[in-house]
């Protein structure tokens, strides 16, 4: 029929826009697991690489539960050590924002 109303090679069209997400409604679409290396008390375990501290975060527990295990054997006398869960999306926040986890 000619008519194209789908068709977006025209010049006027202009992509649909949505309003930001709150920090709130991000953290809920980031509300996924990630796993990290914590002390008994909860704190992440900082590891250095090259020179770097870094607090490493695993999105399967299998890894971290492997990086647990290579930490503990290289470091006989480090304190006992476990995996944690986190939530990426309050992560997110917290490392943007320059807040201490």
């Amino acid at each position: 029929d000619g008519d194209d109303d789908d068709n977006h090679d025209n010049h006027n069209y202009s992509p649909k826009r949505f309003p930001p997400m709150s920090q709130q409604e991000i953290e809920e679409k980031l509300n996924i697991p990630v796993f990290g290396l914590t002390d008994a008390n909860g704190n992440g375990v900082i590891l250095s690489d090259n020179g770097n501290n870094i607090f490493h975060f695993f999105f399967s527990k299998h890894m971290a539960d492997a990086a647990l295990r290579a930490v503990t054997a290289a470091n006989a006398e480090a304190p006992e050590l476990r995996v944690s869960a986190f939530h990426l999306g309050k992560c997110y926040f917290k490392l943007i924002q320059g807040h201490a986890m």
